[in-house]
């Protein structure tokens, strides 16, 4: 019955450490989206976003 318990915790270590791995990618697309957001309310800004996006993924 021991066993249950040390998987159980070997389980969620693993998922904290999956966590820890991707926790850095998403904090870093949060702050692009939010940096996007406010540079779209810049007239001339959302211009050159648009171009930069283009630029990156023709089609």
């Amino acid at each position: 019955m021991g066993t249950g318990i040390s998987a159980c915790h070997e389980r969620r270590r693993d998922i904290d450490r999956a966590h820890a791995r991707i926790r850095p990618v998403g904090e870093g697309v949060v702050a692009t989206l939010k940096a996007l957001k406010i540079l779209t309310k810049v007239p001339h800004c959302a211009q050159r976003i648009t171009a930069i996006q283009t630029a990156r993924h023709p089609g």
